[in-house]
């Protein structure tokens, strides 16, 4: 059993953080102390959250990979989601050299811990370091080097346990390898995200409260030491009644139910649970669903936003094929931007090029096809004798369980509390929309005429 920290509070923090874990939503309530330093990317806060939950679950890790420009909130993001946690639960780093976690291991225990790095440098020993952690220690194997020690003997180094591992690159790394065992994300790098962060500055740096010294989050980590543990197994008893379509790479759909055990998890004292084993809820799935569809373009491209902003942008057919000059006019960017995210997209594979009278042209590789990558439960289907096989599948003994009011836990009708959730999808879908370029609005006006 990993070390808690919750009897380091005070009395009466303990007493307000037992009552929120008993009562409250967990999640909803980190996000809510969380907007007191960072604007924004609720969606993406909530997976780091969550992320946190599988550093000591029974669950694989849930790790997390942030790329985008520099300024636009990466660090500030996931440096003050880990201001909810206690100091002893991670480690930030501004940068990582290969063999530096190995030798502080010997000096402290990286069991449980999350490890934020704060710029990735990309080299082949941290990628290989980087793969060893999030691999070997997700299977419960310790990571292991072989080096000499000032003697020239051999030595063998390990960081034994679990750890998650939160990036940081203003690049995304092209390792498929690597980066299959993250969730990709963004901070919100639009105009409205700018000048929600522009108002939120001025009200602290006009009222000179530019310290976070001031604010305190002890309450916040009293909560994640109630329902942090390595105690607690999850079953999601309507996983047969699940259709997830997005199969063919075979890491994502591990990943979405790892997301769906964490919220079980996070809430586990208001889940059905018998012993050390939680069942997940509705609750818990429709608010998966909304965490996951908002990494989802980052994770089937695994592209930066810019990129992806010009991927929204460019033709699907080779007929139409555009140059750089197009594209910087089209986005409002410099011809050396246009060419850096269309030699980012082509790299990754997800538009062509050919060269057309001395100049490249690009067009997309893949249509957006959506239906693809579908999720959704038929509720219809599971029924009392979908809960009982559900018991037996997971090998637990359910007599002298009450059944029914299980069924009804599990299903309860969540559509007024999934509000909350729902309303983030919404507004940071809103902010997702391709912006309009001179050539959408040549189109709109040419269909006004027309009409």
């Amino acid at each position: 059993m990993s070390e808690n920290y919750f009897e380091s509070f005070t009395q009466e923090t303990k007493k307000e953080g037992s009552s929120i874990a008993e009562n409250g939503d967990v999640l909803r309530f980190q996000l809510e102390q969380l907007e007191k330093l960072h604007k924004g990317d609720e969606l993406l806060a909530c997976g780091l959250i969550l992320s946190a939950v599988t550093s000591l679950a029974k669950t694989d890790q849930l790790h997390y990979y942030l790329v985008g420009k520099s300024g636009k909130g990466k660090s500030h993001l996931t440096g003050n989601v880990l201001k909810l946690l206690h100091p002893n639960r991670f480690f930030r780093l501004s940068s990582l050299s290969a063999k530096s976690l190995f030798y502080a291991n010997k000096e402290i225990s990286l069991n449980g811990k999350i490890i934020c790095v704060d710029e990735m440098d990309g080299s082949k020993d941290s990628v290989a370091l980087l793969r060893s952690l999030t691999g070997a220690s997700s299977q419960g194997r310790a990571t292991s080097h072989w080096t000499v020690d000032n003697e020239k003997k051999s030595m063998r180094l390990e960081i034994q346990g679990k750890q998650v591992v939160w990036l940081n690159s203003v690049e995304p790394l092209r390792d498929d390898q690597l980066l299959n065992r993250f969730i990709v994300g963004n901070p919100d790098e639009s105009h409205f995200q700018d000048k929600a962060v522009y108002e939120y500055q001025k009200q602290r740096y006009g009222f000179g409260v530019e310290s976070n010294s001031d604010l305190d989050f002890s309450l916040a980590q009293c909560v994640m030491e109630e329902v942090l543990s390595d105690e607690y197994s999850v079953v999601i008893p309507f996983i047969q009644q699940l259709k997830f379509d997005w199969i063919s790479n075979r890491r994502n759909f591990p990943l979405f139910c790892t997301i769906l055990k964490a919220l079980a998890l996070i809430d586990t004292n208001q889940r059905p649970t018998i012993g050390l084993i939680v069942f997940a809820t509705k609750y818990d799935f429709e608010r998966a669903k909304i965490i996951w569809e908002h990494s989802l373009e980052h994770q089937k491209t695994q592209a930066s936003s810019s990129a992806l902003e010009l991927l929204r942008t460019i033709p699907t057919n080779q007929l139409d094929a555009v140059d750089k000059q197009w594209i910087a006019d089209e986005l409002g960017w410099s011809s050396s931007q246009a060419y850096k995210m269309a030699t980012e997209l082509y790299e990754a594979g997800l538009i062509n090029s050919v060269k057309v009278d001395r100049k490249y042209v690009y067009w997309k590789s893949i249509s957006d096809k959506s239906s693809e990558f579908g999720i959704r439960v038929n509720w219809q289907e599971f029924d009392l004798e979908q809960l009982k096989n559900a018991f037996n599948l997971s090998r637990i003994d359910f007599s002298g369980i009450d059944l029914l009011k299980w069924y009804s836990q599990i299903t309860e009708d969540c559509s007024e509390k999934l509000k909350f959730y729902q309303n983030l999808q919404e507004a940071a879908l809103m902010r997702r929309k391709p912006k309009e370029t001179k050539q959408t609005a040549l189109n709109q006006s040419s269909s006004e005429k027309e009409n």
